[in-house]
């Protein structure tokens, strides 16, 4: 993931060495996020959670109309899901092994996104765009993982293995690499609004074929 994060930074720097214009700026927001996909027979009741994220920006202008977004942002992603057992309780029947698993990352993010400027008043422009992110996790807010059998709740590293006598939860990857695609509003030259939609292509979790998604709101300020 490094090297990812690596060739995205000198993408950047080979962007800007070629731009006709270089404006930066920053953003803050609101996210909201969970894990999709899984493994069919054993996740359910997939739940999005609220985030947040800032960070820096910088729009390189190719031309009149065309634009590279990329920039910095720190994100708090979160998700929730219930999980049965690969075994048979004493009935002989599958039960709920994890009623509750949550999981909540502090994480990095560079996007390297390609738009296109419409102007829809001399001072209000959309700007659709499309393109890839990099993401690295940096730290686990211990959020709560509920085991059946047990009365109470215990935190966890969602970056590290869960393990509670027979019962065993894979640590999530610190890593993702994703498609994103939104419209950006940029209103009197300096202020936008933002709305963007992040998918995951790497499974955080191969023990439940889990991959991140998320929405993303947020303003923002360009110098």
């Amino acid at each position: 993931m490094k090297k990812v994060l690596f060739i995205l930074f000198l993408s950047i720097i080979a962007f800007n060495a070629d731009a006709q214009k270089v404006n930066y700026g920053f953003h803050i927001g609101a996210n909201l996020n969970g894990l999709y996909g899984g493994d069919n027979y054993r996740v359910y009741n997939n739940k999005m959670k609220v985030g947040y994220n800032f960070g820096a920006d910088v729009c390189l202008s190719v031309s009149k109309k065309a634009k590279v977004f990329s920039g910095l942002s720190l994100l708090q992603t979160s998700g929730k899901f219930s999980a049965m057992s690969n075994y048979l309780n004493t009935e002989g029947k599958n039960y709920t092994e994890y009623p509750e698993i949550n999981v909540k990352l502090i994480s990095l993010e560079i996007p390297i996104k390609f738009g296109y400027e419409f102007e829809v008043s001399k001072n209000l422009s959309l700007i659709p765009n499309i393109g890839v992110y990099g993401r690295y996790a940096l730290a686990s807010l211990k959020d709560k993982i509920a085991t059946t059998g047990y009365d109470n709740t215990e935190k966890w590293d969602a970056l590290k293995d869960y393990n509670r006598d027979l019962h065993h939860v894979d640590g999530f990857k610190k890593y993702d690499i994703g498609v994103c695609v939104g419209v950006k509003a940029q209103i009197s030259n300096h202020y936008t609004l933002s709305l963007d939609y992040n998918h995951g292509i790497i499974e955080q979790s191969k023990q439940y074929k889990l991959k991140n998604r998320g929405l993303s709101l947020s303003i923002g300020y360009n110098f």
